[in-house]
């Protein structure tokens, strides 16, 4: 049996025109796929930096800050003692 030709348009054969549409396609989706995932990591590490600051803070808060404020207002508590007991 003879081999027919292949459907043809603008002068080349359709599955060549499929290949490089479906290239030239592969290629603008993988673009688009970078571009959404880049877009998509940024707004994730936004979260996160803030979550982190956020966590950051409270442990530096409870950790640090509070027992160093108990101290200076016990220091200012003994401050307030021995000038009461000198006044006497």
């Amino acid at each position: 049996l003879p081999v027919p030709d292949p459907p043809s348009s603008y002068g080349l054969p359709l599955p060549t025109l499929m290949l490089i549409a479906g290239a030239l396609g592969g290629i603008v989706v993988a673009a688009a796929a970078r571009l959404v995932a880049r877009l998509s990591a940024r707004r994730w590490a936004r979260r996160a930096e803030r979550r982190w600051r956020e966590r950051v803070a409270q442990v530096a808060q409870s950790h640090v800050l509070e027992p160093v404020q108990a101290e200076l207002d016990a220091h200012d508590r003994v401050g307030a003692a021995l000038a009461t007991a000198l006044r006497r």
